[in-house]
């Protein structure tokens, strides 16, 4: 969560910072010099070059003790020595691990130098840099590769993803590589207690609102306080709302990212209107300290007080019995995950890539390509036996998932349902959008009454003068 927080707060500097930098053109397909007219050629018929290096954003290099498990696990570079020498043996893979830290500028300038031919980036980025001239399109890759099916290997919906292709959705620019949780999970023993009906598995915006007020003050069993309801009110991607325009048939604007002069917003309109009420009223049954995102310190725990909570994950639940086995049928009995509220109980999800950069042409293109399926198909089984467990995006290793863990299956559920373009790319989301409705969630949850249309006309208008200055 704090990764792909991180992630969309550089957005906006991102676009910036790569047009300053006067990159270039479009990466162009398949590399400039290379000929795939004729398939892929074999392994071993490549003569590339014997030194690749792959940049991955928080990789760990290093053995050591998974923190989750307590179990020793292999780094990134006893997989490149052992199992990739092993695959690969022509070659030396050289891993490179980029602090989350002002992640966006460190790979820029990393691609710009020439200094890597992988990369993992958050996909908020990936559009700009295949604009700048600093990745290439893999559509030619996957096209040539006859043993290669990309819907045998990832979500299909993934292969339109807004962060693994162009603007223009016409390049595939990476393979996915991680993935976030967007669920909505609830407490069953907190429904017990209250004697309210559980959740359906496709629950609406109506229904989770009135089981919430419904459980909201004092536990008539145990006499704590409860809180019917939890969302982090400063969120930055606030992917709850992209659900809730879903279900509502909102849309906060139509055009191209990459022609923010011509946008079309639509913010002021009755269907945008509902859902960002939803937020406000919803407010009512969160505890206090959502407003800066806290108040979920509990869920989890045997000690949880909040009966529902949106765009969760099972991870500290999942952590918990990886670590005692003894609190599996507990846990999974009391935290049931749902689908959320978008077409086909879908949520936009996050999608970290791996792509390949724009230098590579030929035979080196051709062995990138190679260790590209490499390290998101069989190093993305070997990264969950070593630093799982986590919501990878590959389908052979969901296909593994213990049948105790509800919580992956279910988001692999909900990933697959998602079909909102999301709007992780927009400057002007991170710049002017998140900060209001932040600022109104946080009055609604201080007891402020809130002018939703007032505002939201306010705002529109400001993404309309936004789009103006564009031009």
């Amino acid at each position: 969560m704090t990764k792909k927080a991180l992630t969309l707060a550089l957005a906006a500097a991102m676009a910036v910072s790569a047009v300053m930098t006067g990159c270039g053109s479009n990466g162009g397909s398949g590399g400039k010099g290379t000929d795939l007219s004729k398939g892929l050629k074999a392994v071993s018929d490549l003569k590339c070059k014997s030194n690749f290096v792959i940049s991955i954003c928080g990789a760990t290099l290093e053995d050591g003790i998974n923190s989750t498990t307590g179990q020793p696990a292999e780094g990134l570079n006893t997989l490149a020595k052992n199992q990739m020498k092993e695959k690969f043996p022509q070659v030396d893979v050289e891993f490179v691990s980029v602090p989350w830290d002002n992640a966006s500028a460190k790979m820029q300038t990393i691609l710009m130098s020439g200094g890597t031919d992988l990369f993992t980036q958050g996909g908020a980025f990936q559009p700009e840099y295949y604009k700048e001239g600093l990745s290439q399109d893999l559509t030619p890759f996957l096209e040539a590769d006859t043993e290669f099916k990309y819907e045998d290997n990832f979500p299909a919906n993934f292969r339109t993803h807004q962060n693994c292709t162009s603007y223009d959705g016409k390049a595939l620019l990476t393979l996915p590589w991680a993935v976030g949780y967007r669920l909505i999970i609830y407490d069953a023993e907190i429904f017990d207690q209250w004697g309210v009906e559980y959740l359906s598995d496709t629950p609406t915006p109506e229904e989770v609102l009135e089981k919430a007020a419904k459980m909201t003050g004092t536990n008539p069993v145990t006499g704590k306080q409860n809180y019917g309801l939890w969302y982090s009110a400063n969120t930055l991607n606030m992917s709850y709302l992209i659900p809730l325009c879903e279900y509502y048939g909102a849309t906060e604007c139509t055009g191209s990212w990459d022609d923010q002069a011509n946008l079309q917003w639509s913010m002021d309109t009755d269907e945008y209107a509902k859902a960002v009420q939803w937020l406000i009223d919803a407010a009512e049954y969160v505890p206090d300290a959502a407003t800066t995102g806290g108040g979920a310190e509990m869920f989890g725990t045997a000690d949880n007080d909040i009966a529902i909570a949106l765009d969760q994950n099972g991870g500290k639940m999942t952590a918990l019995i990886t670590q005692d086995p003894s609190q599996k049928d507990y846990l999974t009995g009391k935290f049931i995950p749902t689908m959320h509220f978008g077409k086909n109980g879908g949520n936009w999800t996050p999608c970290d890539g791996m792509g390949m950069a724009s230098q590579l042409e030929g035979d080196d293109a051709q062995m990138a390509w190679h260790l590209l399926k490499y390290m998101t198909c069989d190093a993305a089984q070997w990264q969950e036996d070593n630093w799982g467990p986590a919501m990878s995006p590959n389908l052979g290793v969901q296909a593994g998932f213990p049948d105790w863990d509800i919580w992956r299956k279910k988001n692999a559920e909900v990933a697959a349902q998602a079909t909102h373009p999301g709007y992780e790319i927009n400057p002007f989301f991170q710049a002017t959008i998140q900060p209001t409705l932040a600022s109104m969630m946080s009055k609604a949850i201080a007891g402020e009454t809130v002018d939703v249309k007032a505002e939201l006309a306010d705002l529109n208008k400001k993404a309309q003068d936004w789009s103006a200055s564009k031009k």
